[in-house]
């Protein structure tokens, strides 16, 4: 049997590994790396405080997730999503969020909406600020927070699982045009008058029509890619 000391080194490692593994996934879910990123190992030992073991391990399992691709001799890198990747992952959001709007309208609890509340108002600041980078981010944040307030711990498991919040899609982050910004703003307005109001079938409907004009400019930007 090993000693107090040993368990508990390895308690920490075992913790150091997860730790490791959610930030640098979370990094990657929020768009701090965009696809094609380069996640240097050195780097994050010293932003994490943790050895190399909990960092490497943290790569294998992400680039088992399918988040990260291992280019030998060059490194570790986000994984960028192939055009295909990018319509589906339109599609099945607009499966799973319009149910978690529906649920959130009828579970929703008052620290919920006021979670998704502060998202909006961060997106309008950042849209009046032209802070495109922070618009992406609080926009991803405002989507997924629905996704939490549905209270539907499987829906969460599931959509977790699929990285259906993998939101940073190629073009994420750059200056977009800024009346369409403005429609998508208005579009999230919509969303959170009919949740806040407990209104399931508009609050779906919103959402349902908000995520074809997205994925409506992604498939024209994509016609627009070499």
């Amino acid at each position: 049997m090993g000693t107090m000391m040993d368990k508990e080194n390895n308690y920490s490692l075992l913790t150091q590994k997860e730790s490791a593994f959610k930030k640098i996934k979370e990094g990657i879910l929020s768009s701090r790396w965009s696809p094609g990123s380069r996640l240097v190992e050195r780097q994050l030992c010293a932003e994490l405080g943790v050895s190399r073991t909990p960092i490497r391990e943290a790569f294998s399992r992400l680039e088992r997730e399918g988040l990260v691709e291992l280019i030998p001799q060059w490194g570790v890198f986000v994984k960028k999503l192939s055009k295909s990747d990018i319509l589906e992952i339109y599609e099945v959001r607009d499966a799973l969020e319009g149910l978690a709007v529906r649920l959130a309208a009828k579970n929703a609890e008052e620290n919920d909406i006021k979670t998704i509340r502060d998202m909006f108002r961060k997106m309008e600041k950042a849209l009046e600020n032209a802070n495109f980078k922070e618009l992406n981010e609080a926009d991803n944040a405002f989507h997924f927070s629905i996704i939490k307030a549905s209270h539907n711990k499987k829906l969460l498991d599931f959509v977790s699982m699929c990285h259906i919040n993998v939101f940073n899609m190629p073009g994420n982050g750059n200056p977009p045009d800024y009346a369409s910004q403005q429609r998508s703003m208005d579009e999230h307005r919509k969303i959170l008058e009919n949740l806040v109001n407990k209104k399931g079938k508009e609050a779906e409907e919103a959402l349902r029509k908000h995520l074809k004009n997205a994925k409506n400019r992604a498939e024209e930007q994509i016609h627009q890619e070499p």
